[in-house]
């Protein structure tokens, strides 16, 4: 899929297929950004849609092409929010050089990429960021889990902690 605008990326993230390709030719806004300080009050003209279709995919890569996704505002109280809410297990979920900002995210677990990895007792799941990064306009609040690129995870996802040589700097 090439994605050029803000229902573009709504649709391709809620429909329900195994193999999904993005490639976002554009800069993305999903909102508006003249009342950004204020969305913590009073909420943004568009909250972002609810993707949880994302545990139905075998395989899903979103390729930024360097652009960024603007104006994300999502708000899922008791649940996962970002702009992809949960990846599930035996799911493979990939972002390339892509930046988010000017975003408000609260939910219980909550993050800019992705609200959580929730792998059940027995599967996997697989994420990876290469190139990407949250701007420092983003807001970000979970109840029991946040993060940059992810709010939480399940007990059994497999996470590690990359091992960096001695004289990398983060």
């Amino acid at each position: 899929y090439h994605v050029y605008t803000a229902e573009q990326l709504a649709y391709v993230l809620s429909t329900d297929q195994e193999w999904k390709y993005i490639y976002l030719e554009n800069d993305i806004y999903l909102n508006d950004l003249s009342d950004f300080e204020i969305w913590e009050m009073v909420g943004s003209e568009h909250n972002w849609i609810s993707n949880d279709n994302v545990s139905k995919f075998t395989h899903v890569s979103i390729y930024g092409n360097n652009h960024m996704i603007y104006g994300l505002f999502d708000y899922n109280e008791g649940g996962s929010a970002g702009l992809v809410h949960t990846n599930k297990t035996q799911g493979h979920l990939s972002f390339y050089n892509l930046g988010i900002d000017y975003a408000y995210i609260g939910g219980k677990y909550a993050s800019a990429f992705l609200g959580t990895m929730d792998t059940g007792n027995n599967g996997y799941c697989n994420v990876t960021f290469e190139n990407c990064f949250v701007g420092e306009n983003v807001k970000i609040i979970g109840t029991e889990g946040s993060g940059g690129f992810i709010g939480g995870y399940g007990w059994y996802s497999g996470i590690q902690a990359p091992t960096l040589p001695k004289t990398a700097r983060l």
